[in-house]
This record gives C-alpha cells, sequence and structure tokens, in this order.
C-alpha cells in the first residue's frame, strides 16, 4: 500500500475577495461627499457619510481580521500573543496601581510639609 493513499487530500479554501465594487463606489462617494458637502443637499451628504462609514468600519473588520491570521499563524505567536494579555498586560496594571498610589502619597506629603 503507497503512504499517498493514506494522506487526506490537499484542499485550498477560497480566497475571499475582500475588495468588492460596493466598497470601491463606496469610497468613491464619501470622498465626494467629504469634498463638496457645502454644495451637495443634506440628505445626500447624510446618506454618502452613513455609505462611507459602513465601508471603512466593513473594511476595518476585514483588516483587524487579516492581521490576526497574519500575526498568530503559527503555534508559537499564539502562545507568545497569550502570554502577553495573560501576563504582562496584569503587570503593567499594577505597577501602574502602584505608581498611582506613590503618586497620590508623595501629593499628601507635600502638601503637609509645604
Amino acid at each position: 500500500m503507497s503512504e499517498t493513499l493514506l494522506l487526506p487530500p490537499e484542499v485550498t479554501p477560497p480566497k475571499r475577495k475582500v475588495w468588492r465594487l460596493w466598497k470601491w463606489i463606496g469610497l468613491a462617494v464619501y470622498a465626494v461627499v467629504l469634498l463638496f458637502d457645502r454644495w451637495l443637499p443634506d440628505v445626500v451628504v447624510i446618506l454618502g457619510q452613513l455609505f462611507g462609514i459602513l465601508v471603512l468600519l466593513n473594511l476595518t473588520f476585514h483588516g483587524i481580521r487579516f492581521l490576526k491570521n497574519r500575526f498568530f499563524w503559527r503555534v508559537r505567536n499564539r502562545i507568545a500573543g497569550s502570554l502577553i494579555f495573560v501576563g504582562l498586560i496584569p503587570l503593567l496594571l499594577m505597577l501602574g496601581t502602584v505608581f498611582v498610589a506613590l503618586y497620590l502619597l508623595a501629593g499628601q506629603l507635600a502638601a503637609r510639609h509645604a
């Protein structure tokens, strides 16, 4: 029996299209509304800004997902990210709390000796 029969078939997932036509149109409409808002009717400005903000939120969502997939593509990077969130952030919060407490204590002592 050959080893190739035991291996699963290679399946490549379809690539997502992030830049669709409605997003290009949305960015163009948003730019036009921002440039010519003085001369356009208020309804057109409001709808154009809402559509532009919707497109920007969608692109931000896709950008964050792309960066997450790019950064956490190995187990090593996932472990490093977990250590940052589980270990480093609480340490920074505790150090910040100590700093604020010492700052307030120094202020009280300075006011008493003045």
